[in-house]
């Protein structure tokens, strides 16, 4: 194995529920950093086998611990230095304000230094210098922690203009920046935007998902979830599997999920789908009927029929919204949010596709519940903006 070979993977950006948070001594300013056990799963993942760290030398310098730890990856070697208070604080207890020992936390960091100098979660270092580029690729994965410290100036600059986003006038936005405007993104940055894929991905596409046990409807109804209607227009964004939409439905192309999409309707189009009314089915009462009345405040917004919201339950085989567990419940109100925007905006659906509206409405779900409101509300918010209707509760 060569590094070379790995080094796309190894320094990929991680997860956004892996970034912890912490405030930098003596400020008010909030940090995102990976905990050392994330790299280590990282390098283990990645690079079982071909890896290894050793201290090389310990140092007492003045009233620090330095650690100068070596880590080797397939055969090249980095050095990471790192102190701490030999003699930590103590607090009014007498207790030490630190956890852990001086030596094993300079030994983390030292290991997290060297990791650094391969690559690994180097983009954390966009926190000084790129901040929104960091709050972007958070907000895109529907964490809102760092638009939150963000937009409450703890991240602003002297030099810096602070970026407002006015969400009640988000309409006029252009509308290509619309969907980033209503889930509470800085800008516009979007996805990338790829290439189509050529005919030998088509042709592998089509192999894997016939092996797998798809039909011909079952592959149209899967990308129709992300904005496609022909198999040549799906888009491939090189060694980017997050942006890659090709990546995403290779992935999902398993016969597990071959039935599901084989017999069900597109998710996102307005078909009737009948419902075989079993006694089962006609005699169950609403386990949340609080559901139903969710429904009725959103339909006041989007305008929807209820007997479209019927037929949506139908996807999960029952007859009402009162029926649908919690999970399902929020799959519906997608599926209402993508229609709706839809409607309004006929012109940018068919630019931007399901996927973008659904990360659109998540982030403003997310965004409310970042900053103690509920989801819900959140969800109301963003249909009003889409549907330019204000609805009192």
């Amino acid at each position: 194995m060569k590094l070379e070979e790995i080094l796309d993977e190894l320094t990929g950006w991680f997860p956004a529920e892996a970034h912890k948070e912490r405030k930098l001594p003596g400020t008010t300013t909030k940090w995102f950093y990976i905990p050392h056990q994330l790299i280590t799963q990282r390098l283990n993942d990645v690079c079982a086998g071909y890896w290894e760290s050793r201290v090389r030398d310990t140092v007492i310098s003045g009233d620090y611990t330095v650690v100068y730890l070596e880590l080797t990856i397939c055969g090249v070697t980095k050095t990471g230095v790192a102190d701490n208070l030999t003699f930590p604080e103590l607090n009014d207890e007498g207790k030490r304000k630190i956890i852990g020992s001086p030596v094993v936390n300079a030994f983390r960091a030292a290991f997290k230094d060297a990791a650094e100098q391969f690559g690994i979660g180097a983009y954390l270092d966009e926190q000084t210098s790129a901040r929104k580029k960091f709050v972007q690729y958070m907000s895109k994965k529907g964490d809102n922690r760092a638009y939150k410290f963000y937009h409450d100036n703890q991240w602003k600059e002297d030099t810096e203009p602070r970026i407002e986003i006015d969400l009640k006038n988000s309409r006029l936005v252009e509308k290509t920046n619309l969907l980033e405007a209503l889930s509470g993104d800085l800008e516009s940055n979007g996805k990338p935007s790829g290439t189509k894929i050529t005919d030998k991905q088509v042709t592998r596409l089509n192999t894997i998902a016939h092996k797998a046990g798809f039909t011909e409807t079952g592959i149209k109804n899967l990308i129709a979830k992300y904005g496609y209607t022909s198999r040549k227009d799906i888009t491939y964004v090189p060694n980017d599997d997050e942006h890659s939409d090709y990546a995403k439905i290779v992935a999902l192309l398993i016969p597990e999920n071959a039935q599901k999409y084989n017999t069900q309707y597109n998710d996102y189009e307005q078909k009737p789908i009948v419902i075989q009314e079993t006694k089962s089915q006609a005699t169950s009462q609403s386990l949340y009927p609080k559901h139903n009345t969710l429904c009725k405040r959103i339909r006041a917004i989007t305008k929807h029929q209820a007997s479209w919201i019927i037929a949506q339950c139908g996807k999960w085989g029952v007859q009402e919204p009162g029926m649908l567990s919690p999970d399902n419940f929020d799959e519906l109100i997608k599926d209402i949010a993508v229609d709706a925007y839809r409607n309004r905006y006929p012109d940018n659906f068919a630019q931007c596709g399901v996927q973008e509206v659904v990360n659109s409405f998540l982030g403003r779900l997310n965004f409310y519940e970042a900053s103690g409101r509920a989801r819900f509300e959140g969800a109301i918010s963003w249909y009003e903006e889409v549907c330019g209707v204000k609805v009192p509760v």
